[in-house]
């Protein structure tokens, strides 16, 4: 007899009940309270068993589990068998004889009377007050064996190799081949539409009574391409990888994503489907690893099965972590569905990304370090003004607070405009605060250099009175303009729109930039706030309490941002009467010393070097009204090299221009800044600022 012409004769001729047993609510006025072989609902203490049985249709169904199935699917629960030797007994029973066929399956059937027999002593090892039986787990381990010779088949070898596994890989983790497997016939499988779909699968091990079987044929409905043999619950697949040895262990969500970390060298598990991260806390809960874990989720294309998986790979980090285990979740497959995917698309970028999964896994404050260190991440960066840059050894340290400090009118503003507007024409993103003067003032300061150096003459008060330009004077500045908007603005703004000096609002404004700038893996602009002293607190904080805020907000802007913050600060009186200046000279200076990483002073050369006392009134004032005025710039402190540099150089007040004696725009010479100066160009970005 066919095997279809058996489960129809054994359907009718065997009722379910034969194979379901009561339980103390059992009513046989409307047949239920039957105890549920799959769940076992009905043995607990109140005897409530929640099966129903159906004479019509010689069914039963379980409303606890939501399982049910017809008088074989009793049985094989019953028995602890598959459905294949249930059907065989079965059929023995009534004494019919099913036409043979070669399943692999039966390369594990026992003898009958053994196997009730075997059930009958786990169901009273387990429930050993209960007078009915329990459900059993069948063990696979010869139906394994058989598989795993059947492994080089070519049919299994082929597809494995499609997929990226070698059959090395594949004997590695006993993987086996069934030419003619019906995972359907396992236990736990008991819908009539999951019955006979006998398909050659890759059989793949878990635990003795529970496997997943991968069909191969691209034939087979969808429905039964997924794992569905299984014994009673879900397993881990390869859970001995976490206590082989391994420094790291990959947990993934399918076999096939495990196998392909196994087959690039590395130790992998998998949960078998998505939210089964509690079969790995319940594995470690019972027995721990040493092995640090990164857990790897696939990358769904459903947006909302995407959030769900990011979320569940985040809670298990979580729970993980609270386990005292060094865990991570890291995006392996990049831009494939999952790491197979990626495996067979591009294996290189596949190890080079497990490469950099385990490099994040290990990382601490001294990886993190040497990664930085040995990149350009602390580059002194070159602003452009070769007198400032080579007084630093070779310009400013990212991460760093830069602090300038100079008498009123000795011309902090404008050098430090020039640095702004140099770094601008290098195409550093720069915002300069300025809380004296207004946006239209400074780009008037900025145009009046830019047209001395393109041979013309106008202050910055001249810029601002457009009224009185020749057409001459108009169709150049027009033309210097345009240059400026070209090759500066995109990459400077001055007092942008929405800010002002009120501490709170200054560094909310600075984070916002911060944050937008890494959003889009742009450099973060450097900052120069003009001048320190001026930043109010709507908080009522006293002066000192105000610069120590300000100064740590402003460092931390550098140090979360990875870019750097010059502030002016202005000098005591006693300094203002003229002197060497040195550390002490700033307002509040105390703080601005510990935290600044750089203190720079401007003064008067002649100042400096004591041939003007500061009592000599009437000489300081003939230095501060000259057109050009001879200045010393001095590192009174480094954090990053020796300090005590100075440069000499000199200050065209009326032109808004300093310039050395090397490179830097020298009027008496003849040259200009476009032929003569290099163009320190470190920065090869093209961040335009939306500010």
């Amino acid at each position: 007899m066919d095997r279809e012409q058996a489960k129809q004769q054994i359907k009718q001729g065997i009722p379910c009940t034969d194979y379901l047993e009561k339980s103390k609510s059992y009513s046989a006025h409307n047949q239920t309270g039957y105890c549920c072989p799959s769940c076992s609902s009905g043995h607990g203490q109140n005897g409530t068993g929640a099966v129903k049985y159906y004479p019509e249709t010689n069914t039963w169904y379980c409303h606890a589990c939501e399982k049910g199935g017809d008088v074989i699917d009793a049985y094989q629960l019953q028995a602890g068998c598959d459905y294949n030797t249930a059907l065989s007994l079965l059929a023995a029973d009534i004494g019919i004889t099913i036409d043979s066929r070669p399943t692999a399956a039966q390369d594990f059937a026992d003898d009958r009377t053994e196997r009730r027999q075997n059930a009958e002593n786990r169901q009273k090892d387990k429930y050993p007050n209960a007078e009915t039986k329990a459900p059993q787990i069948v063990d696979f381990t010869a139906y394994y064996k058989a598989c795993a010779g059947r492994i080089d088949d070519p049919a299994a070898a082929s597809y494995l190799q499609a997929r990226g596994i070698s059959i090395d890989t594949a004997h590695r983790v006993n993987l086996g081949y069934d030419p003619q497997a019906d995972p359907a016939g396992a236990p736990g499988a008991m819908a009539d539409e999951y019955k006979a779909h006998p398909t050659p699968r890759i059989i793949a091990p878990c635990t003795k009574d529970f496997y997943i079987a991968r069909s191969i044929d691209p034939n087979t409905p969808a429905a039964f391409k997924a794992p569905n043999p299984k014994g009673t619950h879900t397993q881990l697949f390869n859970a001995a990888s976490l206590y082989g040895g391994a420094d790291h262990v990959f947990i993934c969500e399918g076999i096939f994503d495990a196998l392909s970390f196994l087959e690039a060298g590395h130790a992998a598990i998998a949960t078998n489907g998505k939210g089964n991260g509690k079969l790995l806390l319940k594995q470690l809960q019972e027995r721990p690893t040493a092995a640090a874990l990164v857990i790897v989720p696939d990358n769904d294309d459903d947006p909302k099965t995407a959030e769900k998986t990011k979320q569940q790979a985040a809670e298990l980090n979580n729970q993980l972590q609270a386990m005292n285990l060094q865990s991570i979740v890291y995006n392996v497959a990049g831009t494939y569905h999952d790491a197979n995917d990626a495996l067979q698309q591009d294996r290189a970028a596949f190890e080079a990304a497990i490469e950099a999964a385990i490099h994040e896994l290990n990382r601490n404050d001294i990886t993190d370090f040497l990664d930085k260190i040995t990149t350009e991440a602390y580059k002194p960066y070159r602003t452009g003004l070769n007198f400032f840059d080579e007084m630093l050894s070779g310009g400013i340290i990212q991460q760093s607070l830069l602090l300038l400090m100079a008498a009123p009118g000795a011309g902090k503003t404008t050098l430090a405009q020039q640095l702004a507007e140099t770094m601008a024409r290098n195409k550093k993103p720069v915002i300069y605060f300025n809380f004296e003067m207004s946006r239209e003032q400074m780009l008037a300061k900025a145009i009046s250099a830019k047209l001395y150096h393109a041979g013309g003459s106008k202050t910055a008060m001249q810029i601002l009175q457009g009224y009185n330009w020749t057409a001459e004077e108009r169709a150049q500045i027009e033309r210097v303009i345009a240059d400026y908007q070209r090759d500066n603005y995109p990459y400077i703004k001055y007092n942008p729109a929405g800010t002002s000096s009120e501490l709170n609002d200054l560094l909310s404004y600075l984070t916002a930039i911060g944050e937008a700038a890494k959003a889009k893996g742009e450099p973060a602009p450097a900052a120069v706030i003009d001048y320190l002293h001026l930043i109010k607190s709507r908080d009522g904080l006293d002066t000192q309490e105000l610069i120590k805020q300000a100064v740590t907000g402003l460092k931390q802007y550098a140090v979360n941002y990875g870019t750097f913050v010059i502030g002016i600060i202005a000098t005591n009186r006693a300094s203002n009467k003229g002197g060497k200046l040195t550390m002490e000279s700033g307002r509040d200076s105390s703080n601005l010393e510990y935290t600044a990483d750089y203190q720079i002073s401007l003064n008067y050369n002649e100042i400096d070097n004591g041939n003007i006392k500061p009592d000599n009134v009437e000489k300081i004032a003939e230095l501060q009204q000259a057109e050009r005025r001879a200045m010393i710039l001095r590192v009174l402190k480094s954090r990053f090299s020796q300090p005590g540099k100075s440069a000499q150089i000199m200050f065209d007040a009326a032109h808004n221009i300093f310039y050395g004696t090397c490179d830097e725009f020298i009027p008496s010479a003849g040259f200009t800044l476009d032929d003569n100066a290099p163009a320190f160009d470190d920065d090869d970005d093209q961040t335009i600022m939306t500010i």
